[in-house]
């Protein structure tokens, strides 16, 4: 847990924030997007640019009996992760071009995560070595990603547009289509 406290942009010093809402709807929604971008700002692995899948707090602090931090990420953490980022720049968590900054070193790293011969990404990865740790390939994931890639897409046509279409032409949606029962697989 230490090894991979380190590699991450931030962690929790305590357990709990003491805190005081606002009454005001708009202003208690923003708190908590605020709260939701300090989670995933943290979360991403300094190296790899990705979001690791799940973190549990110790028992009694942070960094305590009880503490485990999961060393892989799915497709899905990625795909809400490239929105979340997109969000913040819209809310002025942070500018534009750190958005843009960002969100290309993450893009850039998935590019060059190991795919499926349908272009699609498999569905777990390590975040310490990039490595594949399954080689199941999710329909349900896999569309989690693609949706990702258009809102970054149409968030920023001109910086990272052609980068995203470039993603969404490599998928292969006739993949997860079995035409026997014409539906769907999910994976």
């Amino acid at each position: 847990a230490k090894f991979l406290i380190q590699r991450l942009q931030g962690f929790p010093q305590q357990l709990t924030v003491p805190k005081t809402f606002p009454d005001d709807d708009r202003e208690l929604f923003l708190e908590v997007a605020k709260d939701t971008w300090k989670f995933f700002n943290n979360i991403i692995d300094r190296e790899r640019q990705i979001p690791l899948d799940q973190v549990h707090m110790g028992k009694d602090a942070p960094i305590s009996e009880g503490v485990m931090i999961g060393d892989y990420t799915n497709i899905t953490n990625i795909g809400v992760y490239l929105m979340v980022v997109v969000s913040a720049g819209d809310f002025g968590f942070i500018t534009k071009e750190d958005a843009v900054s960002r969100l290309k070193a993450t893009l850039d790293q998935v590019e060059n995560l190991e795919h499926h011969d349908s272009g699609f990404l498999y569905n777990y990865y390590d975040t310490t070595t990039a490595e594949p740790t399954s080689y199941f390939v999710s329909f349900v994931d896999s569309a989690w990603f693609a949706a990702a890639l258009y809102v970054v897409k149409n968030a920023f046509p001109d910086g990272l547009g052609a980068q995203c279409e470039r993603m969404l032409g490599q998928f292969n949606f006739g993949f997860f289509y079995d035409h026997v029962e014409q539906q769907m697989y999910l994976g």
